[in-house]
């Protein structure tokens, strides 16, 4: 295998290819209580893909590039957007590709950069580029817009897409959602605050898809959990400030609840989160959770309204060693949902690397065994929904701690 290296925009940091990943399975236990989440099948154990530390080597040697040194060479495209305003986001994404490029691939694996210039019409020109170079398999586009844009392309060749989006709108047979989707984090937040004895939600969700989406979700999760949705106020995203505010007056006012979900994160949450006290609703009375947004921002820590809050989001074992290895090759932190990148490229790797020869097939890609990456146990099922194993985290003054471990296997139940 040989590969554009991992650089920063000053300098190249060469890279040589580390150890292939071990195709055992792990033998994990069943688990004590089925994950329910937006997309679910059985479960047995999963496929660990080993994450192995970057080897660099030494800064006179000259790195790799990325050609097709075999006929029978496995061809996985990516689609980014690599320029235009997007660029920063795609590039990132390529960067963790990369890493798992040298951490996992073997000789005869050739990665091929797609730019999709961040529009619908560049992605759709990028999967036809992909598709006359014989892609195997796709990786990506980044957005749902890009997933319709070129999904019948790629169906109509039975290329299978691995996508980073977290729409599930966009999911069907041969077309994987790999992104974490709301409803998956609002199920697993609703589902382990039920069985703590929390049973009336109110919500506060942003007015835009992504708020409906929580809202639909967390409809549907309550009804799962036994459990009452009582009011729903929207915020404007880009309009939270400081101050006056009538989504949150009007939820306090409503009363009944013993739970709030508050889906928003970063500077509107810090924001947002003193103004339930303000309107005298006692945290140490109802139970604040949210969503992975909580947890992008570490801002949020230390916010008093906030403390003994609840969210779920993936584990962070893993992703700590994945950011290490990335600043050490690129001189920077990676974006958080750069991890999607790493796992699809690693997840080809292995199905690359199997013993009958490579099999990017609908049976292979849906193994109930599932696998497991920097950002925990996944599986993808023949619809094209993901099904994760996510971890609930408690906001302290110092951090966030984990209260309920991601499970070790997925559950069976089906939504």
């Amino acid at each position: 295998m040989q590969g554009e290296p991992p650089s920063t925009e000053d300098e190249v940091v060469p890279v040589v290819p580390a150890t292939q990943v071990d195709l055992e399975p792990l033998n994990l236990p069943a688990p004590e209580t089925p994950l329910t989440e937006d997309e679910i099948l059985p479960v047995v154990p999963a496929i660990e893909v080993d994450l192995e530390p970057l080897n660099l080597l030494a800064p006179e040697m000259q790195p790799p590039q990325v050609v097709d040194r075999e006929p029978g060479a496995v061809r996985v495209a990516i689609l980014l957007p690599l320029s235009g305003p997007g660029a920063g986001v795609g590039l990132a994404f390529l960067k963790a590709a990369q890493l798992a490029l040298f951490d996992h691939a073997g000789d005869d694996f050739v990665l091929m950069p797609k730019d999709t210039a961040g529009t619908n019409f560049g992605a759709e020109q990028a999967m036809r580029e992909a598709l006359v170079d014989s892609a195997d398999i796709v990786l990506g586009p980044l957005t749902a817009s890009s997933v319709r844009a070129v999904s019948q392309l790629a169906q109509s060749r039975s290329v299978p897409i691995l996508a980073f989006t977290n729409d599930s709108s966009v999911a069907r047979a041969n077309v994987y959602v790999l992104g974490i989707t709301p409803a998956q984090e609002v199920e697993r937040i609703v589902g382990y605050a039920a069985s703590n004895g929390y049973a009336r939600i109110a919500a506060l969700v942003s007015e835009d898809e992504y708020g409906t989406a929580v809202q639909q979700s967390l409809i549907q999760s309550a009804a799962r959990h036994v459990a009452d949705v009582g009011q729903v106020e929207y915020f404007v995203p880009g309009q939270v400030s400081a101050g006056e505010s009538v989504p949150v007056r009007s939820l306090v006012s409503s009363g009944g609840f013993d739970t709030l979900l508050i889906a928003a994160g970063g500077r509107e949450l810090r924001l947002l989160a003193p103004l339930f006290p303000y309107y005298d609703l006692d945290p140490d009375e109802v139970r604040f959770l949210g969503t992975s947004l909580w947890g992008i921002d570490q801002a949020v820590i230390g916010e008093p309204a906030l403390i003994d809050g609840w969210f779920a989001a993936a584990p962070d074992d893993d992703f700590a060693g994945f950011a290490a290895r990335y600043h050490r090759a690129y001189g920077r932190k990676p974006p958080r949902r750069a991890s999607l990148a790493y796992d699809a490229l690693a997840l080809t790797a292995l199905l690359a690397n199997a013993p009958g020869g490579a099999d990017f097939s609908r049976e292979t890609l849906t193994n109930d065994e599932g696998f497991v990456g920097i950002d925990g146990l996944f599986r993808l099922r023949e619809d094209g929904y993901g099904e994760r194993a996510l971890a609930v985290y408690r906001v302290t003054a110092r951090g966030f701690e984990v209260i309920d471990p991601a499970p070790t296997a997925l559950g069976g139940a089906v939504f």
